[in-house]
């Protein structure tokens, strides 16, 4: 859509199907767009689909045939098959609940020491078991709150202090918007940092804070009439990986956002193919330096 003249905006996140709505338009987020095009999340979410579709399986079922296990090369019913099938649905979507509200449950926390609401390890427990329980988040206590307690300790030891937290970030000539982690100082630097909780790095997490940079404005206000502003440019674009009782900054150089930035707007053309729609216009767009 194209960049409204004027410096406000109608705009809306419903967070259940994680939607953005800006003047009532729906705009694509950088993590759908990541999701369809790339990540795990897909994959888990094709096979879960193969999976669905194996019902159809019930006609070799009828005929005695059987079915070829690609792991093994085994020769498997098809009534195994599907039970097989219907695991795999039930696990992928445990699976990744839980992993999504362990993450949902360290981002909040990131704000709520930002807030300056818990800032000793004492009260982290309780803290985490608060919230777990009051927005009915699934995921493992203990385990999380390893997690908020390992961003605990690696926020006070490098002296980081919270500019901005969950800030939406959109591009109109791009056509993407997606909601920043943060901008925090350490030191006399600022980060725009991005956590993830999920083991391991990945080049994909560099295309999303690239996309975050090249963001022409963020949105503030929360919901309703909000205002246009212009982000700060960081210092750094760093990835937080966060695990239990551990902290590692992943930091993307100066030298490699032109990469990833043409990584995240190859993306972007291939989700708005496979969306049948004409594909955002890239050439000649300038990316951000830091």
């Amino acid at each position: 859509m194209p960049a409204p003249q004027r410096r406000q905006v109608q705009f809306a996140f419903d967070a259940a199907s994680h939607k953005y709505l800006v003047d009532e338009q729906e705009i694509p987020s950088v993590t759908t767009i990541m999701d369809e095009v790339c990540s795990k999340r897909t994959a888990y979410a094709r096979a879960a689909m193969v999976a669905s579709r194996a019902q159809s399986l019930g006609e070799m079922l009828d005929a005695g045939e059987s079915v070829i296990d690609l792991d093994t090369g085994e020769a498997i019913s098809p009534l195994t098959f599907l039970k097989n099938a219907e695991w795999l649905r039930n696990e992928v979507g445990v699976q990744l609940g839980r992993a999504a509200g362990r993450g949902t449950v360290t981002h909040l926390f990131l704000e709520a020491w930002g807030r300056e609401e818990c800032t000793d390890f004492t009260d982290v427990p309780h803290w985490v078991e608060n919230t777990v329980t009051d927005r009915r988040i699934d995921c493992d206590v203990d385990e999380t709150t390893g997690y908020c307690l390992a961003l605990l300790g690696w926020l006070g030891e490098n002296d980081v202090r919270v500019l901005a937290t969950e800030t939406p970030v959109v591009n109109f000539t791009l056509d993407y918007i997606g909601t920043a982690d943060g901008w925090v100082a350490v030191g006399d630097e600022v980060w725009l940092i991005d956590i993830k909780t999920s083991k391991g790095s990945s080049i994909t997490h560099g295309y999303q804070l690239a996309a975050y940079l090249n963001a022409e404005y963020s949105i503030a206000g929360g919901q309703g009439i909000c205002d246009l502003e212009v982000p700060p440019v960081p210092d750094r674009l760093v990835n937080l990986l966060v695990q239990h009782g551990s902290v590692r900054p992943r930091e993307w150089t100066k030298k490699q956002i032109p990469e990833l930035f043409a990584g995240f707007t190859a993306c972007k053309q291939v989700y708005d193919q496979t969306s049948g729609v004409n594909p955002t216009t890239i050439k000649n767009h300038v990316y951000k330096e830091i």
